[in-house]
Order: structure tokens, then C-alpha cells, then sequence
């Protein structure tokens, strides 16, 4: 595989890192948030096409893609896949940006929300509480 397709996959995993900070910061305050988890992975599966390809649904699904993390990662992984050109990739600059612009969102308010919720979770004395 070449250094694109890691470099791909590195900034997905850095999404999802980002989406684990959010998820353990609200689990700092909130002890029980399973099924939140659960519906969240339900709702990942369904709207990251994982599944069905986002571009073969619609104007609505494609602009799901935009805004839903991994979308356009698993997207751009699936074409190079599909192509057989992993030695060889280049992906346009616009999904660069926006597969960077969304890791840096997700890690940013992921970070935010972990300090938060790790705060008040000190401030109400529910650290090791379970």
C-alpha cells in the first residue's frame, strides 16, 4: 500500500480517537451510557457506508457523507479497493481537507468535552464511583 492509503487510515484512526475522547469524557459524569453507544454504533454503521456505497442513494445521503465522520474516509478506501491502484493513489485535494478538517473537529471537541467532563466528574467526587 502506499503512503497515501496510511496516511488515509492514520486520520480515520485519529477520528475515532477523537470520538473516544467525547464518548469518555460524557461517561466521566454520566456512568451508564451503553445504550448510547449501542445506537451510536448502530447509527455509524448506517450512515458511514459501510454498508451500501453513500453515492449510489442520493443527493440527501451524499450530503450525509459531508458531515458524518468516516464517510468520506471509508468512501475514498472502498474506490481504492475497488480500483486496484493501492501502489498508486492520489485523492484530489478537496477530500484531504475535509477527511482533515473533520479529524481536527472530532479531536478538538473530543479533548473538550474529555477535560470537561473529567473536571466535573472531580467536582462531584464521582471518580471511582461505580
Amino acid at each position: 500500500m502506499s503512503g497515501a492509503v496510511w496516511l488515509l487510515i492514520g486520520i480515520m484512526i485519529a477520528s475515532a480517537f477523537g470520538l473516544t475522547l467525547l464518548l469518555s469524557g460524557v461517561a466521566f459524569v454520566y456512568k451508564e451510557i451503553g445504550s448510547v453507544i449501542g445506537v451510536l454504533s448502530l447509527l455509524a454503521t448506517l450512515a458511514t457506508g459501510v454498508l451500501v456505497p453513500l453515492n449510489s442513494l442520493g443527493f440527501y445521503f451524499v450530503l450525509m457523507k459531508i458531515l458524518v465522520p468516516f464517510a468520506w474516509g471509508i468512501d475514498t478506501l472502498r474506490s481504492v479497493t475497488a480500483s486496484g491502484s493501492a501502489e498508486y493513489i492520489s485523492i484530489d485535494t478537496f477530500t484531504w481537507l475535509g477527511l482533515v478538517l473533520q479529524t481536527t473537529f472530532l479531536l478538538s471537541l473530543g479533548v473538550f468535552v474529555f477535560k470537561q467532563g473529567y473536571m466535573r466528574a472531580r467536582e462531584r467526587n464521582l471518580l471511582g464511583s461505580y
